[in-house]
């Protein structure tokens, strides 16, 4: 193992190196506006180009390789190599820690905390074991129906409310189907991740890179409900379809789990082991399911009437961070106020938490030294038309290099480093089809890798507490083929309806 460690190391820092020495962001108007927009961003006031800009950009890009290797070989590795990751990066004064620091969405990781939390408690009072029975009635014990509600259920939730926050709630729902089969969920996991991300796409609130290109692009609601809605859901239908044929045999074994009468058996026992005071709880839970949902796909109507009512500016991404907290308090009515330091230390999955704070630091540092500007930059060298008088393949390579770089790093610090390459594209086309090219190509990417998007890492957190194991080689067995198809279609799409 020592050796395979040793070879990552080695590949991941003399590759950083050669790009870091060969590619040079060149003294023209698309290379000054992705310079310029480096420098606003980060502060920096030298050239991207100069020596000891090189050494800091391979020194970042060779750490962040290093630990993408690293958990390669083995997820356990993960902590240790990103923790390693941030401590070198400050250490050797590749980025100043004041600025590490910012480089973090603490908004989303407030909001992660506090999800975590929220779901934990109504775990407790039994409200995903209850949704889980109606999961079950519903589908009456034919393997098919539950398979894809379960995904539809992950989708619609992923579109309406985010990908961190639906995750959570899917992921325990999946625990109820482990607990209630007896079975190994890892398909059921790894499909419900797939189909989260995949309706994360369809609306702005979805997803932090839709949040962020609709500000940026300012992309409306309306052109989400006819640009990504409808192709996100034939990506669900895609992607659900795909998983099931190419897993038969598992939900074979899961169907011998769920003949009807095992079902309704497994019904009838619920309902009459519960009390009646018990119930209630359920039921109030799962209102505030709904409450939740409600409140969070209308925040930015929310915000606009807390800013007329206070006077301040009250941005909508940073009141959504606290929305979990205020349902917090009515849940711990209910559950109990006294136990509520309890549903905070065993609810969140901290290790998650943390490894993701620390990649979004790694992120940043490539996007601080300028090598996420150079790795941009390469596309739209590659993509333009020698003409430059239509588009030529530039949003179709941007999707794709999008969807690559998405799949190992994250995907919104990869959307942040291309911004400017598409603001220049918008500027000279007088087109936005390349952001949509982004938002599909970044989404879609983290469907590959089990660190590809937030929800991905949150979902492999919970299930190792739950002891389900997920390795590289069984995430990318389930999502391999189905992503890849996922990504032509959407090139598809973006070649002759964007």
């Amino acid at each position: 193992m020592w050796r395979k460690i040793a070879l990552t190391i080695l590949i991941s820092f003399t590759l950083s190196t050669l790009i870091s020495y060969y590619v040079s962001i060149p003294d023209t108007p698309v290379g000054s506006e992705i310079v310029n927009y480096w420098r606003v961003v980060t502060g920096n006031k030298g050239s991207i180009n100069d020596l000891s800009s090189i050494f800091k950009q391979s020194v970042s890009l060779g750490l962040f390789l290093a630990v993408i290797g690293l958990t390669i070989l083995s997820m356990e590795y993960r902590y240790y190599a990103v923790f390693l990751g941030i401590s070198l990066v400050t250490i050797l004064g590749i980025v100043p820690p004041q600025n590490m620091i910012t480089g973090v969405e603490w908004n989303l990781i407030l909001f992660l905390i506090g999800s975590m939390t929220l779901a934990f408690i109504l775990k407790s009072l039994g409200v995903f074991e209850y949704l889980a029975i109606k999961i079950l009635e519903f589908s009456n014990g034919s393997v098919s129906k539950l398979f894809f509600t379960l995904l539809f259920f992950a989708w619609f939730l992923a579109m309406i409310v985010d990908e961190a926050t639906s995750i959570v709630y899917v992921i325990f729902l999946v625990f109820e189907i482990k607990r209630l089969t007896h079975q190994d969920v890892y398909v059921l996991a790894v499909a419900t991740v797939l189909a989260t991300n995949t309706g994360s796409m369809a609306l702005p609130v979805g997803n932090p890179i839709g949040i962020y290109l609709s500000f940026t692009a300012q992309l409306s609601v309306k052109d989400f409900l006819s640009k990504s809605l409808p192709l996100s859901f034939i990506l669900l239908i895609i992607v659900s379809t795909t998983i099931y044929i190419l897993n038969k045999t598992y939900l074979k074994t899961l169907a011998n789990e769920l003949s009807e009468k095992k079902v309704r058996k497994r019904i009838e026992a619920y309902y009459s082991n519960i009390r009646r005071e018990d119930l209630g709880k359920v039921k109030m839970g799962a209102l505030l399911i709904l409450v939740f949902l409600a409140t969070v796909s209308t925040v930015d109507f929310t915000a606009e009437i807390l800013t007329r009512f206070s006077g301040s500016e009250i941005q909508p991404h940073s009141l959504l961070s606290f929305i979990p907290y205020t349902l917090i308090l009515i849940a711990g009515l209910i559950y109990g106020p006294e136990k509520l330091e309890y549903a905070i230390t065993r609810g969140v999955e901290w290790p998650s938490i943390l490894f993701f704070i620390s990649l979004f630091m790694l992120g940043f540092s490539l996007l601080y030294t300028g090598i996420a500007s150079k790795l941009a930059y390469l596309v739209i060298e590659g993509g333009m038309p020698m003409s430059g008088e239509s588009l030529g393949i530039m949003g179709e390579l941007m999707l794709v290099f999008s969807a690559i770089l998405s799949s190992l790093l994250d995907n919104l610090s990869v959307i942040v480093a291309a911004t400017p390459i598409v603001k220049t594209i918008e500027a000279l086309f007088s087109t936005k089809k390349v952001y949509w090219s982004l938002l599909y190509g970044g989404v879609l990417g983290g469907n590959f890798t089990p660190i590809g998007s937030t929800a991905n890492i949150v979902a492999i957190g919970l299930l190792d507490r739950e002891k389900v194991k997920i390795t590289w080689g069984s995430w990318l067995k389930i999502a391999l083929i189905p992503t890849s198809i996922q990504i032509s279609i959407a090139l598809g799409w973006n070649i002759w309806i964007i």
